[in-house]
């Protein structure tokens, strides 16, 4: 006999109907715990919205549809028509759109015998269908740059991203984090890099990640931070002869992907702040780039205090390194200190010659990297009474990455330094800019985009819960030898790892505090998802205050002084919380767009102060044209928004302020008083840019209502499994656990 809904399935509904009436989970039931139902259609057949509100408001399903006591029902295709177009529709009830409005899916618990209940199903006469529905596994991301897949051998195409299965990882996040490069400079023109380029009196938006706003020469001291560029050493003009090793470097992090052009970067839309810690020396006759600690120290500091979340050097000390256990007071030891203490996440090269690890790779603050050859294995040529340059260096602690024949974007116009692997004539006549290096200058990269990729899945995760994904995510060869390192990371499964599970099922995506801030000196309002931003905002003179209500979950921003108990920063403050992600969030999403923000220094739109800052925000690629041409360059990518509203999403208002020329983005309850502060909507340009869902946590478990309904906890139930753990706890803090596994 059938049974209707029990009282424990109308429990449940109580617990969360928002989940069963609105909002579709981010990732609750698994798939394989699912049935796909087809309802007939016509005088006494229910009507699918029948069903689904029986659901909300937890009452039995009508036609004996509760068979096994399903604990959510939802709509196969949730974007619901209304009443008179859905009656137009069934007028052909045979028709693909009637059928698939007729659809609805039924989720059961764990352990539930599905083959009864679809046995079931299938005698209703009320039923047409009934099918189990299966995870979908998507195939890896591979984008259009045609040095990803093409030629023969690998100094010819980039076989070092599929080696870490970063193809796999983009499925899920191409990454947005802010990582800072201290190196040798960039070809600052290089079309990889380019952000926009000039189109009469107007631009066109290329997507390249190079921000020149946030880069520095720290040997010459400007702003040019272009590998080719000379400059007077001791007196004298020099020019340089060779270059090309941070464009190389910069190329694997985040050369602009998906353009039909050249190659991917592994972290598609990082923002690289370019720090160039060299100036310029001779060697063989000519002048070629050449650096020391006092640069490299300077360029760390520089990348820290610019916003860096992660800091790539391919660099190292190997004769005289410094003992920061016995002399902490060491200048390099106290940068790296530095940069510990603002969690930023550090990644160094092991070093060349096939012996012990440079400095600061072999520092424990620091993640050290090594390299693998194409099969995985150690990379290492070096033979009897073998010279620099050979082979990777070892450490049992390290991670390891591809280092031979890597292709990546090439300086272009002058030389390479061929003594340390790198050859242009390897690749296919006619890809001038391009080209494969070896060494773990390269495998170095690939583990700071990677890093990039999992601080913009979750911007709070701790540096050290950083290491701890990746090392339990290695992607070895058989027999791999420890003494060499840790091994590879499987880049895909790290991603997964830091989105998280609901149900047994990876989150397609995780929603993040986007903290928010004003500065009344230079009367500017800015926000972000990093909190490595914020301290750079904060720290940067210009005097921020928080907005908005606290982050429950997240009590402090790291800093020095939170490091020895005595917290003196503001308060993480959000008014809202965006996605981390572009992936859609549940079956049936509106798109998300990408909340790129932007800004501008000094006098500016009628404000005379030379202190001035404004910070402005889009989703519209016309918007960022716009600004640009009004003197704005491009932060970066904050995250990801609603383009069009969702059950419990707020408007993503945009108000501008012309006596202060001040952007602001505030939600739907904040426009009355911005507007009483004089603040109205821009004109020429869309108020509302997006939806987000507010900082409102009704039970304080760490979760905002808003993401408790995606994923099917309760917003009124601190711990919705009965687990003894909250849901906050379970999903926020590393290692995270499972808010929907547990014992209720």
């Amino acid at each position: 006999m059938k049974k209707a809904a029990t009282s424990c399935m109308a429990v449940l509904l109580a617990l969360g109907s928002a989940v069963w009436a609105g909002a579709i989970p981010l990732a609750s039931i698994s798939p394989d715990q699912e049935l796909i139902v087809l309802l007939d259609y016509g005088a006494g057949h229910p009507e699918p919205e029948q069903i689904v509100s029986a659901a909300a408001r937890g009452n039995a399903l009508p036609a004996d549809l509760g068979v096994g006591d399903p604990i959510r029902v939802r709509y196969l295709i949730p974007d619901r028509k209304n009443s008179l177009l859905r009656a137009l529709i069934h007028a052909d009830p045979d028709g693909a759109d009637s059928r698939l409005l007729r659809y609805v899916v039924l989720s059961y618990p764990a352990g539930t015998r599905l083959s009864a209940v679809e046995r079931a199903l299938r005698r209703n006469p009320h039923v047409l269908n009934v099918e189990r529905n299966l995870e979908v596994f998507s195939s890896a991301t591979t984008p259009s740059d045609p040095l990803f897949v093409s030629g023969n051998g690998s100094g010819y195409y980039q076989w070092g991203s599929t080696s870490l299965k970063l193809n796999d990882a983009w499925d899920w996040a191409k990454g947005h984090a802010y990582v800072g490069v201290v190196d040798q400079g960039i070809d600052t023109t290089h079309p990889e890099f380019q952000v926009f380029i000039p189109a009469g009196s107007s631009w066109v938006f290329k997507g390249g990640n190079f921000r020149s706003q946030f880069s520095w020469d720290y040997g010459f001291n400007d702003n040019s931070v272009d590998e080719g560029e000379g400059g007077y050493v001791l007196g004298q003009y020099a020019v340089p002869g060779k270059a090309g090793h941070g464009t190389h470097v910069a190329g694997i992090i985040a050369a602009a992907a998906n353009n039909a052009q050249g190659v991917a970067g592994a972290c598609w839309n990082c923002s690289l702040l370019v720090e160039k810690g060299s100036s310029l020396g001779r060697q063989d006759n000519v002048w070629v780039p050449r650096s020391d600690v006092t640069l490299q120290i300077s360029a760390i500091y520089g990348a820290v205090d610019r916003g860096a979340q992660v800091i790539n050097m391919s660099f190292g000390l190997h004769d005289s390194q410094p003992n920061c256990n016995t002399n902490p007071n060491d200048a390099f030891c106290s940068v790296i200190q530095y940069a510990t203490d603002r969690d930023v996440v550090l990644v160094a090269a092991a070093g060349n010659d096939g012996n012990w690890p440079d400095y600061p790779s072999d520092d424990p603050r620091v993640i050290g990297v090594g390299g693998i050859d194409t099969n995985g294995n150690l990379w290492n040529t070096c033979g009897p009474g073998h010279t620099f340059e050979c082979g990777s260096d070892t450490d049992p602690n390290q991670l390891m990455a591809p280092a031979f024949e890597v292709v990546s974007t090439f300086y272009r116009g002058l030389p390479y330094n061929a003594s340390i692997g790198c050859d242009q004539s390897l690749m296919t006549p006619g890809w001038g800019g391009y080209g494969p290096c070896t060494g773990t200058s390269m495998s170095t990269p690939y583990i700071s985009a990677s890093a990039g990729i999992l601080r913009s899945v979750n911007p709070l995760l701790t540096k050290e819960n950083i290491r701890s994904v990746f090392l339990a995510n290695l992607n070895n060869p058989p027999g791999w030898n420890v003494n060499y390192g840790k091994g590879k990371p499987d880049v895909g499964a790290s991603v997964r790892s830091a989105l998280g599970k609901v149900s047994n099922a990876v989150l397609p995506n995780r929603l993040t505090p986007l903290f928010s801030f004003y500065r009344p000196v230079g009367q500017d309002y800015a926000y972000t998802t990093a909190p490595q931003m914020v301290m750079a905002m904060y720290y940067g003179g210009s005097g921020y205050s928080p907005v908005g209500p606290t982050v429950g979950a997240y009590p402090h921003f790291p800093s020095t002084s939170c490091r020895t108990g005595t917290c003196q920063e503001p308060a993480p403050t959000a008014q809202v919380f965006i996605f981390t992600g572009e992936r859609a969030p549940y079956t049936g999403a509106p798109a998300l767009l990408p909340l790129y923000r932007m800004s501008v220094k000094g006098p500016h739109g009628g404000n005379p102060s030379t202190s001035h800052i404004d910070t402005t925000y889009a989703t519209k690629t016309s918007d960022l044209v716009a600004f640009k041409s009004g003197g704005y360059e491009l932060d970066g990518i904050e995250g990801y928004v609603y383009q069009t509203s969702v059950t419990g999403a707020v408007g993503l208002h945009r108000l501008y302020n012309s006596t202060r020329d001040d952007y602001a983005i505030v939600p739907d309850s904040q426009v009355s008083a911005m507007q009483a502060a004089g603040y109205t909507a821009p004109a020429g340009l869309d108020e509302v840019i997006g939806y987000v869902y507010p900082n409102v946590d009704t039970d304080g478990d760490g979760l905002i209502d808003g993401w408790e309904n995606l994923i099917g906890t309760s917003p009124t139930n601190p711990d919705s499994d009965c687990d003894g753990l909250s849901d906050g706890r379970e999903l926020l803090t590393w290692p995270y656990t499972d808010p929907k596994v547990g014992s209720c």
